[in-house]
């Protein structure tokens, strides 16, 4: 049962990490060559990637390191003493970092001015 509920939940939060990619291939045509992927704290751009990058390799990256966690979790041999609300941040915060991030970074390539410092305040507020 317990194998069941795990794939289940590698699944799920895979395909969300995932969702991003819908996005970038929607846009993808007004996409510029290099697309913004981190901001200093004053919210200033001072990265960016290649648009092949952000679409596809962001999302699948996020997944497999989503899918790594869980794996990680389940075969912690002190996993017992770890609390329901540590293992929910763990397992969800790569597919909600893909769904905030890869969008912001989309969406800021194409023109949109994203107030970046305080969603990535408000993230590391809620985690």
């Amino acid at each position: 049962m317990m194998k069941k509920k795990l794939m289940i939940n590698m699944l799920l939060t895979s395909a969300v990490a995932l969702l991003p990619m819908l996005l970038g291939i929607a846009l993808y045509s007004d996409l510029p060559d290099q697309v913004p992927t981190h901001w200093g704290f004053n919210g200033e751009i001072n990265s960016w990637s290649g648009k092949n990058t952000v679409v596809f390799f962001m999302p699948i990256g996020m997944a497999l390191l989503s899918i790594l966690v869980q794996f990680m979790l389940e075969n912690d041999p002190k996993k017992s003493n770890m609390s329901a609300a540590v293992k929910a941040v763990s397992r969800w915060l790569c597919p909600v970092m893909s769904l905030i991030f890869v969008p912001a970074s989309l969406l800021s390539a194409i023109g949109y001015d994203l107030p970046m410092s305080l969603i990535a305040c408000l993230l590391v507020g809620a985690v």
